[in-house]
């Protein structure tokens, strides 16, 4: 059975604590943390991974050249998609698994996921175009291209990272089974 992990503060319903679950609550805690905030620390760290390694002013220009246009298509394309996905998302709000997410306080949580998604998508699509254009201005980024590169790196890592958590999170709440079912209606 799959577990969809989020913030413990977000869970309406205090859950008993017994010695099994009193060992299992930290942990649950710890993987709604993290999915919670993955995508911008593993963002951050790639951001400072490539501020630390300092790439040549050439070899950032150069790279930004020729994926920017690209950049532009692919996150403007993956931004209608997970805009695409809450709407789907806002179309299964009378299903059992989205009824048993607001029950539990899960769902703001999931919409926000969503939003963090679209956003980062966004901003990518802008940072990508404000790049093309002072490429037309000029012609090296100069001292700058350590930290062009460090936010480049940030806003594309983190980005991909939160629309990954949102599309797994909803792939994983399609496949659950119809939790209003009797157990054992499996006969046809």
């Amino acid at each position: 059975m799959s577990v969809v992990t989020v913030p413990s503060s977000m869970s309406a319903e205090t859950p008993p604590v017994s010695k099994p679950l009193a060992k299992a609550l930290p942990q649950a805690r710890a993987r709604a943390r993290f999915e919670r905030w993955y995508p911008w620390g593993i963002g951050l760290l790639a951001a400072i991974l490539v501020a630390w390694w300092n790439p040549p002013a050439k070899m950032v220009y150069d790279a930004l050249k020729g994926c920017l246009g690209s950049a532009v298509d692919a996150a403007a394309i993956l931004a209608g998609f997970q805009g695409t996905a809450l709407a789907l998302l806002f179309t299964l709000i009378g299903s059992a698994p989205v009824k048993a997410l607001r029950r539990r306080g899960l769902f703001s949580e999931l919409v926000r996921y969503h939003w963090h998604a679209i956003l980062a998508m966004l901003i990518a699509v802008g940072g990508a175009m404000g790049l093309l254009a002072l490429q037309g201005i000029v012609t090296d980024f100069g001292a700058w291209s350590r930290w062009i590169a460090g936010g480049s790196a940030f806003v594309v890592v983190a980005a991909s990272l939160a629309a990954y958590r949102v599309t797994r999170l909803m792939v994983m709440i399609l496949m659950l089974p119809n939790l209003e079912a009797p157990e054992n209606s499996h006969a046809t």
